[in-house]
């Protein structure tokens, strides 16, 4: 009876410091699941308790405007039927800030090629504060200048320190009509110059050409080491043959290699820093289809159109890593 007793308290002594050890791993595994470090469905019954925890559902925002390949609106139909409690908030391009990212968890983004300066920039931040991004096709590769952009760059060329040497060698920037001078030869002079400068953001003399409406090359620019990838072309749409080349990856887990017809984007992507999941094969040859770039968030490309695939387990993995709750 003495042994029982001196037993039970030994016990009961021991069980503060068996809460406070079920409290940190609760903690270790919430902080792992938010950040993306871990997927709740990695550990068994997880899932549900996180989202009691977390007590929100993700928001996730779907942007589009049609100037790019693809049909967000028919992929995310497609994902709503797989999930019918998934419920994305559209919005077209010309309201994508920010202010407006920045509530959201994800954002998937499709048939947006066209881009202005001040877009790219609210993505990155939304990128760079750990927001989740599902790419798709030729989205994000080409830039133009809505007139508030004018105004920021022509700004920049004649206050922003890093461009004194711009100033020096082309004294007309200063002039408030400075503007006329890209209607004239002193604009090769000057973009020449621009492209052999190191000091100056690709993204400014992508934008200068484009307001100049002076053909420039598609691409990520400032967003390629976010990315990990580079864009090399858009081919038109053609019958391809998807093939999982990393099948233990939530995403990819337990399907099935299929054919199908699409658009297809050429990106080339940095091993160094994505995770290659599957390529297609298209006239015999391979061009990257899915990778993954962990940057502070989750970014997923794809270079093909979703929704013309006949994949539901490829949906539902997409549904399941990236919508948690």
């Amino acid at each position: 009876m003495q042994y029982a007793q001196k037993n039970s308290g030994g016990l009961l002594s021991e069980l503060p410091h068996v809460i406070v050890i079920i409290l940190l791993v609760v903690v270790l595994l919430f902080v792992a699941t938010k950040f993306g470090w871990m997927h709740c469905s990695q550990v068994p019954g997880w899932c549900n308790y996180y989202c009691k925890i977390e007590g929100s559902r993700t928001r996730v925002a779907v942007i589009s405007d049609n100037t790019g390949f693809g049909d967000a609106n028919a992929f995310v139909n497609l994902l709503s039927r797989q999930k019918p409690d998934f419920v994305p908030e559209r919005y077209p391009a010309k309201e994508l800030s920010f202010g407006q990212l920045k509530a959201y968890d994800l954002a998937i983004i499709e048939g947006l090629r066209n881009v202005t300066p001040s877009q790219l920039s609210a993505i990155r931040k939304f990128l760079d504060g750990g927001g989740n991004l599902i790419l798709v096709g030729d989205s994000l590769v080409s830039r133009y200048l809505d007139s508030e952009d004018v105004y920021l760059i022509f700004t920049k060329l004649r206050t922003d320190p890093k461009y004194a040497d711009l100033r020096e060698k082309f004294p007309w920037i200063t002039s408030p009509n400075s503007q006329v001078y890209f209607n004239s030869e002193n604009f090769k002079v000057f973009t020449d110059y621009l492209d052999q400068n190191t000091n100056v953001s690709k993204s400014d003399v992508a934008a200068i050409r484009d307001w100049a409406r002076v053909s420039s090359v598609a691409g990520y620019y400032d967003l390629e080491p976010v990315l990990g990838s580079e864009y090399v072309d858009t081919l038109p749409p053609t019958a391809g043959k998807m093939k999982f080349s990393n099948v233990r990856h939530l995403l990819t887990n337990g399907l099935k290699n299929f054919n199908f017809t699409s658009s297809f984007s050429y990106v080339n992507p940095d091993s160094a820093a994505v995770t290659k999941l599957a390529y297609v094969e298209i006239n015999g040859r391979e061009y990257p289809a899915i990778f993954e770039r962990k940057y502070v968030g989750k970014i997923l490309y794809l270079n093909f159109q979703p929704e013309k695939t006949d994949s539901p387990a490829f949906l539902s993995n997409l549904l399941d890593y990236f919508v948690v709750c």
